[in-house]
């Protein structure tokens, strides 16, 4: 017997595409979305980040050719793309820091959010850790919201946030952020990424 589940974790959900017209607080699930765990070798850091074209801080998004280098810990960054989700991101990002980094595929061991609006940052601070009002566009920060460790990206100053969970608390995560959202009259919409 063939096992019916679902290859990812909000497959379920039966969201339209974002409206034409950008609501007050659109909050969407960003499916599609690869994801590669990249971890330099000791004394590399420098090198990885020259090797992919992004810079080496901890602390804001470089965008490189393709794809956005998220920074978790000095010599590690989380990066995503819209595209090679099967695997082919990972196997590239592999050959272009071989020898001098490790490169894990998670693009299943990862869900996405983006949270986008006037009132994005009042919504999002009744449970991140973070103080909203004092980061600007590019900042990348780790922090737990509704009992959920999330990698949280300020795209813009719309503002725009994007929004990294593990998957298995994917569906908790998206659960909180419906019923945390129900008096800003939001929006939810599912992103596929191309």
């Amino acid at each position: 017997m063939t096992d019916q589940q679902a290859r990812y974790p909000l497959d379920h959900l039966s969201l339209q595409r974002p409206p034409c017209q950008t609501p007050k607080l659109l909050i969407s699930h960003r499916h599609s979305l690869a994801f590669c765990q990249v971890m330099a070798r000791p004394g590399q850091a420098d090198a990885v980040a020259t090797a992919l074209g992004i810079h080496a801080g901890d602390r804001a998004v470089s965008i490189a050719d393709g794809f956005s280098a998220l920074p978790l810990t000095p010599g590690q960054w989380m990066l995503s793309a819209g595209w090679g989700r099967d695997g082919r991101f990972t196997a590239d990002i592999a050959r272009c820091v071989c020898g001098l980094a490790y490169a894990s595929e998670q693009s299943h061991g990862r869900a996405a959010f983006r949270v986008r609006g006037a009132s994005a940052a009042v919504l999002l601070s009744r449970e991140c850790r973070l103080d909203l009002d004092a980061v600007s566009a590019g900042f990348v920060g780790q922090t737990v919201m509704a009992d959920v460790g999330v990698l949280l990206h300020t795209v813009d100053d719309t503002p725009t946030f994007d929004l990294v969970t593990y998957a298995g608390y994917a569906e908790h995560f998206w659960s909180w952020l419906n019923a945390a959202a129900q008096p800003f009259d939001a929006t939810f919409a599912e992103e596929t990424i191309a």
